[in-house]
């Protein structure tokens, strides 16, 4: 159950509901069953199975509610798998970081692949199957870990969905090895007691990232500036970690944001190499890098070769570190980019292979560099929110033949087609393509492409 639910739900203890016939898949990966006219979300269930359960809560406004598994009358084997992950919620933990942990790959597919053609529905494309890449497990390169007190122990592990439930995550599948390894290695040093203690109970997140050739990025954030103290973290994380990029920085945001000052650099390399499209990425601790690598490389390549085929002049806007320009210049073509991080960008200066150009901008303020030639194809890559005002009325009136839109939000990304699409009745939507980022998540990214006619 989503947070943002909580404040329109009633609670109805107690209630027990037998049977349930789960017909089909929710958005978050729950199955749904349909009963006296309310539709039941049910995490762990599969459509297909029949089940006794237990009500969580009811919708005030809604004909749905959320019930917990009591009993199997019937199970469809062919989509569950044996629990594979002791910390994952369908198991008997609190993590509810992977809502599809429970299901084999082809079920998982299944569920995102509803997801997405549910959101998309009203587009005149749709995906008709979900792409993969790469491995099941310990694909995810980068981690937030949230310091928690755990029976006197300082633990490292993650939040439950909608709430300040502090999961355990020791051992998890879906991280790199060396982050796991780094996560035990901090955490032992946590409770060794040889840092002063107001050090580490102020410590809120850490953000471990695993680089190419075993390379690693440390930040430890901490809710308050720690002084003098400073000196001792630094010398007992390069203790632990001595070829580690090694960052400190503050978090007192009263949300749950994970990163909001700029770091501070303790030791170790500037930064970290990841190795991505033909090339190495020098990445700090405040660049956004795709998670699985795998995934990321072929998505990259579909997004630069269908960009490139229509011309040779593109513009990359929200261009990160400059991967989805990059192939596109390998292709011929000269790239203009620009991201609001100077980091990023700066790294992105440096694969330059063609006559380009890259700017620092907050592209909520997006207006056109006037010594920019006119853009034969536009990338965008936004964050999950979508396209910002300025962009999307920019994009409207675009001399760009075709955009390519990739996207880790399809909700925001249907909102944007619709609205390019009803503002410009000579542009077509081409095609989209479903991709599976993150294996055991509900996460899907998008590539969709838009041609003038």
């Amino acid at each position: 159950m989503k947070s943002s639910d909580r404040a329109t739900v009633r609670n109805s203890p107690g209630q027990r509901i037998d049977p349930l016939h789960v017909v089909e898949w929710a958005n978050d990966g729950s199955g749904v069953a349909v009963h006296q006219g309310v539709r039941w979300h049910v995490a762990g269930a599969a459509p297909g199975d029949i089940i006794a359960a237990s009500v969580i809560a009811v919708s005030r406004h809604h004909a749905h509610g959320w019930a917990r598994i009591e009993r199997w009358h019937a199970r469809n084997e062919a989509a569950h798998r044996p629990p594979t992950c002791k910390n994952a919620s369908q198991g008997g933990g609190k993590c509810d970081g992977c809502a599809l942990i429970h299901l084999r790959p082809d079920a998982q597919a299944a569920a995102k692949l509803a997801a997405v053609q549910r959101t998309l529905k009203d587009l005149p494309q749709v995906p008709t199957h979900i792409k993969s890449r790469g491995p099941e497990f310990g694909w995810r390169n980068r981690s937030f870990f949230v310091a928690s007190h755990d029976n006197e122990r300082m633990r490292l592990g993650a939040w439950s969905a909608g709430s300040h439930a502090f999961a355990r995550v020791e051992g998890c599948l879906a991280v790199h090895p060396h982050i796991e390894q780094a996560r035990a290695t901090l955490e032992t040093l946590l409770n060794a007691r040889r840092l002063p203690a107001t050090v580490v109970d102020a410590l809120r997140y850490v953000q471990i990232r695993a680089g190419f050739l075993d390379s690693m990025l440390l930040e430890w954030i901490s809710r308050t500036d720690i002084g003098a103290d400073i000196d001792l973290l630094s010398h007992a994380l390069k203790a632990c970690f001595p070829a580690a990029s090694l960052w400190f920085s503050v978090n007192d945001s009263p949300g749950n944001v994970m990163r909001v000052a700029e770091a501070r650099h303790l030791g170790g390399p500037a930064d970290i190499v990841m190795r991505l499209a033909n090339r190495e990425w020098r990445i700090g601790p405040a660049s956004f890098f795709q998670l699985n690598l795998d995934v990321a490389e072929a998505m990259s390549q579909r997004v630069g070769e269908l960009a490139a085929e229509v011309g040779p002049i593109i513009w990359d806007l929200y261009a990160g570190v400059g991967i989805l320009g990059a192939v596109a210049a390998d292709r011929g073509a000269s790239v203009y980019g620009c991201d609001v991080v100077p980091e990023a960008v700066r790294a992105a200066s440096t694969h330059a292979n063609q006559q380009a150009a890259w700017l620092t901008m907050d592209l909520r303020h997006f207006a056109a560099p006037e010594s920019w030639p006119a853009p034969d194809a536009v990338i965008v890559n936004p964050p999950r929110r979508g396209l910002d005002v300025a962009v999307r009325t920019w994009l409207a009136a675009s001399p760009a033949a075709r955009i390519v839109y990739m996207s880790c939000n399809p909700a925001s990304f249907e909102q944007d087609a619709a609205w390019l699409l009803a503002q410009r009745p000579d542009l077509r939507l081409s095609g989209v393509e479903a991709w599976d980022m993150l294996p055991a998540t509900t996460h899907t990214e998008l590539i969709g492409w838009f041609d003038v006619t």
